[in-house]
């Protein structure tokens, strides 16, 4: 599956970026990613998204 829209095009805006990426480390489904993500990781990933 291709991801065909930005996080800006979803509507989101960057000041949301700490919030998003915060939440997501706290998500369940990070216990069984293959990689350990630190939470500047998934700011540096949704950077990338956006």
């Amino acid at each position: 599956m291709r991801v065909s829209q930005t996080l800006r095009q979803l509507g989101v805006r960057r000041s949301d970026i700490p919030e998003l990426a915060a939440k997501a480390i706290i998500d369940p489904c990070m216990v069984t990613n293959p990689r350990h993500l630190e939470q500047r990781d998934v700011v540096a990933l949704f950077e990338r998204a956006y």
